[in-house]
This record gives structure tokens, C-alpha cells and sequence, in this order.
């Protein structure tokens, strides 16, 4: 099942969510294309089907589905440096909604860590959310779990942004 957010904001943007595969949903282009996927951003491009969801823009190419796909080989660890993708990424859902008949397609393997870390990112970076407003907003839809790694990147990320700003911003306490 893939969710519709219904804030404005997330009106064009999907996410697999509540099933335990969601890599099935990302291959299957016929429902793609019934809900009128635009953009699809793979956030566990690979081809271990244990750890990543093998999907490319050859593979749409195949099936006579078009979109603009952009893949992230993350793995779901907490080591994982994820950061380095959030400004490519943000520029590339928001490149997808800035056409009223985008909708993007944001996955991973679950659908609860990569993607909705991609995600909240996004939410950061280009609706100027706090990373605790932008958790709650999804949260309030849907389930989601960052693993402490990304959540830890996005809270760097944060801090950056405000401080960029010169907003008067106090970190989080993490200890």
C-alpha cells in the first residue's frame, strides 16, 4: 500500500509504508503509473535483494514506464553516511513538485528508515522545518524509524541550516 501525504506539502509525495516488502510496490510499474508516479527515488539501489531493491532508470526504461528515477545505495546502518545525499535528493523531489502533476515516489526496502530519512531531509532543507516538526508531520501519518545514525545526521544538518541562517537556535541536548 503506498500513502498519500494530505498536508500541501506532501500532496505529490509517496511513500511505501505498513508492508513489509515495499520493493515489490517500486517494481510493480502498473500501479506506478495508475497513481501517477513521476520521479522515483530509490534509497537502497543495489542488487543484494537482502539489503537493496534493484531497480535503475533502465529498469523502468524496460518495463515502458517513464520517470525520473534517481537511486541511493544506502545501507540501513548506523554508520552509514547518508548525509552527503540530502542536498541531491531534496533537489530532486523538489524538482519533481514543482510540476502540479509531479508525484514522487520516495522508497527503500521497508520504507521506515533511508527513505523517510531522505524525507524528513527534504523537509529541513527545503520547507525550512525543524527536525521535530518534520518527524511529527510524519510521524502523524505514517510509521517511520530513522536509525539513530541518520537521526544523528539530520540533527547535524539542522544545526547547520539554522546557523547558516543566524537564527537563534539552540542544538539538542543529545546526552
Amino acid at each position: 500500500m503506498l500513502m498519500l501525504m494530505s498536508e500541501c506539502l506532501f500532496l505529490c509525495i509517496f511513500f511505501c509504508c505498513s508492508i513489509p516488502h515495499s520493493r515489490l510496490i517500486a517494481r510493480d510499474v502498473r500501479a506506478l503509473a495508475e497513481l501517477g508516479v513521476t520521479h522515483v527515488l530509490n534509497a537502497a539501489v543495489g542488487v543484494d535483494p537482502v539489503r537493496y531493491v534493484d531497480t535503475s532508470e533502465l529498469f523502468y526504461l524496460a518495463r515502458n514506464f517513464r520517470c525520473k528515477f534517481m537511486g541511493i545505495p544506502a545501507m540501513d546502518i548506523q554508520s552509514f553516511q547518508l548525509a552527503p545525499y540530502f542536498h541531491e535528493t531534496s533537489e530532486f523531489i523538489a524538482d519533481a513538485l514543482k510540476n502540479r502533476e509531479g508525484k514522487v515516489l520516495v522508497h527503500c526496502l521497508q520504507g521506515l528508515s533511508r527513505s523517510a530519512t531522505l524525507v524528513l531531509a527534504f523537509l529541513i532543507i527545503k520547507k525550512g522545518m525543524y527536525l521535530k516538526e518534520a518527524v511529527e508531520m510524519v510521524r502523524g501519518k505514517r510509521k517511520i524509524f530513522p536509525n539513530n545514525g541518520f537521526l544523528l545526521q539530520l540533527v547535524d544538518l539542522e544545526v547547520r541550516i539554522q546557523r547558516l541562517n543566524n537564527m537563534n537556535f539552540e542544538p539538542y541536548n543529545l546526552r
